[in-house]
């Protein structure tokens, strides 16, 4: 590496300008902001890879889990089929089309309308996801008892807010009609925190030997399975004043009428085996 002596010497000789030399930021400047968040987004991502390895992969290799042996026979089996069917898969057609599959995904063309032909499929693909990961967090416990899937509802209503524009809230909602949270479709039996904005502070009472899945929170019923409409990205399904007639989004007769909007909240529970046994 040059040293700036070295560089200036050049610079004269050639007649060519030097180039600027490179200066650490000055203490508590935007770029030494920059930096700082930088190296701990870097701490935080190393972390969070040493306990994935940590706690799902170690626990197999150290034969600490009752999956560990129908992991390594899986494995086992797989890369001897593996090494069995290799040498009849024809390479050069398989990497070719690879090769050129990444650069039709990359295509402007592609780009612009693969988003457009996914999207009415992302919500299903998004609760499929989310359910595959909840599923493979669950213990023993958890798959040797019952699994059920209790059911909240959010209801909202349009009103004014501190400034000029219309926004929905609970606080909005009528006196007399049905709460912020409630646990029926129909809107009457409500929990017991029917202000909370928080659906993991709600209070839920559940059947005596039934417990809440401990990996798992409340998740949105982004396919408004409970309706024959589809619902918005955040799983509304949007009605007029009286909660009736739902559809995807409001109309403009409704926001000069009344608009309400409902969804979906779902979370699984199972049957504490022990607590049967007790």
């Amino acid at each position: 590496m040059l040293s700036a002596h070295s560089i200036r010497q050049i610079s004269r000789s050639t007649n060519v300008p030097a180039p600027p030399l490179y200066s650490h930021p000055a203490e508590g400047s935007s770029e030494w902001f920059s930096n700082l968040q930088a190296i701990q987004n870097l701490m935080g991502a190393v972390a969070d890879a040493h306990d994935v390895v940590l706690f799902t992969v170690v626990p197999h290799l150290t034969f600490a889990t009752s999956y560990s042996y129908s992991i390594l026979a899986f494995t086992t089996a797989t890369f001897l089929l593996l090494l069995a069917i290799l040498p009849l898969i024809p390479l050069r057609p398989v990497f070719l089309v690879l090769g050129l599959g990444l650069f039709a995904l990359t295509h402007p063309y592609t780009r612009a309308y693969l988003p457009t032909l996914l999207s009415p499929h992302m919500k299903r693909m998004r609760m499929r996801v989310a359910r595959a990961l909840d599923d493979d967090r669950l213990k023993d416990r958890h798959w040797k008892g019952e699994l059920r899937e209790v059911e909240l509802w959010e209801n909202e209503r349009l009103g004014p807010s501190a400034g000029s524009m219309q926004v929905f809230d609970k606080v909005h909602l009528k006196p007399g009609e049905r709460k912020g949270w409630t646990r029926g479709r129909d809107g009457w039996s409500f929990t017991g925190a029917d202000g909370s904005a928080d659906v993991s502070n709600l209070t839920f009472s559940l059947e005596l030997g039934w417990v809440f899945i401990e990996t798992e929170d409340w998740r949105k019923d982004l396919e408004a399975s409970w309706v024959d409409v589809e619902s918005d990205d955040d799983g509304w399904v949007y009605t007029n004043d009286d909660w009736m007639d739902p559809h995807s989004s409001p109309t403009e007769e409704w926001r000069t009428l009344g608009v309400t909007r409902r969804r979906r909240w779902t979370r699984r529970i199972y049957r504490d085996i022990h607590y049967i046994r007790r």
